[in-house]
């Protein structure tokens, strides 16, 4: 008895013991970041169409005091539409500049195409933040791939990524006429010009490249999921 006794006692102490230093480094990594701790993240995104050129992704860090980027079922905001249309972030990025729960805005370099992948690195403080990112697919009217408000992971190093994989939504600002005269990428270029009459109105999933003029199916369509976002905290 006196050594079932002792056993018991030992893997209560140990057990204990574990509770105790779990808590030791929740604790000094949430005083770290309640001191201001500045935690960097790579947001890697792969463009999985075969044929649709991506936009530089616009990526906010935020709280969830941010309104989101867009709701399905509701109209885009003419920041969203400006990307979703043209490509243009700096609709967006007005908006953003000071709105409640957004921490920083950032912008890739360049625009991702089929089957390549483009990295942004952004830093933030704070225990309570999430990723919204956004990108046109450049080969249509309005249409856009996305994520909101994901948390970010914790720990440190590629075994603690955080994985998502967007679908292309319609910003549903612009009717899906297909016609080269309103497509901004390339062959065409036709930014700016947009044909709104006909427009749904909502954002939802896209439809698709249907070859009703001027893109080609075989070539611009695709089957979501269109985008594949990871999350990796480096430092």
């Amino acid at each position: 008895m006196k050594v079932r006794s002792i056993l018991k006692r030992a893997g209560i102490a140990t057990a204990v013991a574990g509770v105790m230093t779990a808590g030791l480094w929740a604790a000094n990594d949430a005083a770290a970041m309640g001191r201001g701790g500045t935690r960097t993240y790579e947001i890697t995104v792969t463009n999985l169409t075969r044929g649709q050129v991506m936009s530089p992704p616009l990526v906010v860090a935020h709280t969830d005091d941010m309104a989101p980027l867009w709701r399905a079922g509701a109209p885009a905001s003419n920041g969203l539409a400006a990307i979703a249309e043209d490509a243009d972030a700096s609709v967006l990025m007005g908006a953003l500049d000071g709105a409640d729960g957004v921490i920083s805005v950032t912008s890739a370099t360049g625009p991702i195409p089929p089957g390549m992948t483009g990295t942004i690195t952004i830093e933030v403080r704070g225990r309570s933040t999430l990723v919204s990112l956004v990108a046109m697919l450049v080969q249509t009217n309005d249409a856009f791939v996305g994520t909101r408000s994901l948390a970010l992971p914790r720990g440190k190093g590629a075994s603690r990524s955080l994985m998502s994989q967007s679908p292309a939504y319609d910003a549903g600002s612009e009717e899906n006429n297909e016609d080269g005269a309103f497509i901004p990428g390339p062959p065409f270029g036709s930014g700016g010009v947009r044909a709104t009459e006909g427009a749904e109105g909502f954002v939802h999933v896209h439809a698709g490249v249907h070859g009703i003029a001027d893109l080609a199916p075989e070539i611009y369509d695709w089957r979501n999921p269109t985008a594949s976002i990871r999350i990796t905290r480096v430092n």
